[in-house]
């Protein structure tokens, strides 16, 4: 049993790892003079919950579901919050990511408490 252990811990580690970067440092969507016409193709105004905004700070129209993060300083398509511990919006773009990062940690934890359950049941035996 110690052999699987040997590879799959630093292997679930890596993914983890891995999801964290993807989240930290992949662009959240944002909304810019360049692609401000794709957003608002892709998202259209509805005229009952989205209506034809301009962000106040950015100057600029703001595309239905995008809101202007005041940490990051700039505009998100569907943004959904400033996460802290990315040190990143997580918006459209990779939200896919962060969703993996929480899952892949959830899958983490419960295999840590699988292993430890399994070695306090082999000691619990033992004796």
């Amino acid at each position: 049993a110690s052999y699987y252990h040997r590879y799959s811990a630093p292997l679930a580690t890596l993914v983890c790892m891995w999801f964290f970067y993807m989240t930290s440092f992949s662009d959240p969507g944002i909304v810019t003079p360049q692609n401000l016409e794709a957003v608002r193709a892709a998202f259209p105004y509805d005229k009952q919950l989205y209506h034809e905004k301009h962000c106040s700070t950015c100057k600029g129209p703001r595309p239905a579901r995008s809101k202007h993060c005041r940490i990051c300083n700039r505009c998100v398509s569907r943004f959904d919050h400033h996460c802290a511990w990315m040190n990143n919006c997580v918006g459209e773009k990779n939200l896919k990511y962060f969703v993996g990062f929480l899952l892949s940690h959830v899958l983490l934890c419960l295999y840590g408490v699988a292993l430890v359950c399994s070695m306090l049941w082999g000691e619990l035996t033992s004796r």
